[in-house]
């Protein structure tokens, strides 16, 4: 396997969580090519004590001076100060900030359904407008339709001579 393959391998454990099967491999990678500054960058984020990170990151910017990455981890644990460092460009989202995307994706697509018919004024007025006429119309059918079943007394002459 290649080594850009076993260090794609190495950062997938890392982002899964296997910080073990992560550091197996970016020791493996290390021992085939002892002077790559990235690879001990990587090995600085899964060693388990604040010593051995600084060391990884003392290490790579030894080898390449101009690593950023290992510049900011020596800050962030305390080694060099902070001459108004820039934040990390995030190439990928957070896991928290793939849930706050997706709602403000939903957010922004606007409301579905109902919710949609309901926020257009449009459709709202005109829904207003035609329950109204439904309305009218059906009082003004009630009203003006006969009145059947009214019990209707009609006394008839009748001849009571005998």
């Amino acid at each position: 396997m290649s080594d850009d393959l076993l260090l794609e391998e190495a950062i997938e454990a890392i982002e899964e969580g296997q910080p073990q099967q992560a550091r197996e491999i970016l020791t493996r990678l290390l021992k085939s090519e002892p002077q790559n500054a990235t690879y001990w960058v990587w090995l600085s984020v899964v060693s388990p004590s604040r010593k051995e990170q600084i060391y990884c990151l003392q290490t790579a910017r030894k080898i390449d001076p101009d690593n950023e990455a290992a510049r900011r981890g020596l800050i962030l644990l305390g080694q060099l100060k902070d001459e108004h460092t820039p934040p990390f460009p995030l190439h990928r989202a957070i896991a928290w900030q793939k849930n706050v995307q997706l709602e403000k994706e939903k957010d922004e697509e606007g409301p579905t359904g109902w919710r949609a018919w309901l926020a257009n004024p449009a459709l709202r007025a005109s829904g207003i407008g035609l329950g109204l006429l439904i309305l009218v119309v059906g009082v003004f059918m009630v009203l003006s339709r006969p009145q059947v079943g009214q019990l209707q007394i009609t006394l008839a002459p009748t001849n009571t001579l005998d």
